[in-house]
């Protein structure tokens, strides 16, 4: 059975998402069916670009149509994912949401339980757990190669200062929940329970979002 995929949104992000999956040489019967965005003329680019055979006006249509797609991959900003996300699942369509999948974990609940409600596939996209060098680490700690881990170390860091995703507190801006999340995400993939104690230090610039830039 063909798995039919609706881009939700037309930026960078979704442009990788579509390269990666038709790249792929195990991807199967898997397609990229559709995209919709705010924008047509956006959303109609970005389907020439990528030889997509549907657009549609907006969002909603996406959701509403029927037959077309049955799995969508919402690469919108941040403070978008929870609306974007709960329209998709509500309309019964599977979802793919980019990381992180919402901005508090209220939200993240509220979507879990309408995905477990209607019985659809629910996930956040944290592409470097399926990583190859991710799997051959898995195997070695499984195996006891590297002994009985104590301590992780995480350090990731791109310049983000100009970045309004991540400096703007109205776009859910903050350095944690960009790619503070790979941190998150490898400590937890490392230690596979949920920490007991979790402690935190930061500062937020002048419009209540973070990163401040380096003195």
């Amino acid at each position: 059975m063909t798995v039919r995929w609706g881009i939700v949104s037309a930026g960078k992000i979704c442009s990788d998402f579509v390269n990666a999956v038709n790249s792929y040489p195990g991807k199967g019967d898997q397609v990229i069916a559709a995209v919709a965005a705010r924008d047509r003329s956006r959303a109609e680019e970005f389907a020439k670009l990528h030889n997509i055979a549907t657009v549609f006006d907006s969002y909603q249509a996406m959701a509403d149509s029927s037959g077309v797609v049955d799995v969508v991959y919402i690469g919108a900003l941040n403070p978008d994912h929870f609306a974007l996300t709960k329209l998709f699942l509500k309309k019964g369509k599977h979802v793919l949401c980019e990381k992180p999948m919402c901005l508090n974990l209220k939200q993240t609940q509220a979507l879990v339980n309408i995905a477990r409600q209607k019985k659809l596939f629910l996930m956040e996209a944290v592409w470097s757990r399926f990583a190859p060098v991710y799997l051959a680490l898995e195997k070695d700690i499984d195996s006891g190669k590297l002994g009985d881990v104590k301590l992780v170390e995480v350090n990731f860091g791109v310049p983000l200062i100009s970045v309004d995703r991540l400096t703007k507190k109205d776009l859910g801006g903050s350095a944690l929940l960009d790619i503070g999340v790979y941190t998150l995400q490898f400590a937890q993939f490392i230690f596979k329970d949920e920490p007991t104690k979790v402690t935190a230090v930061g500062t937020v610039n002048e419009e209540g979002g973070g990163p401040l830039p380096f003195p």
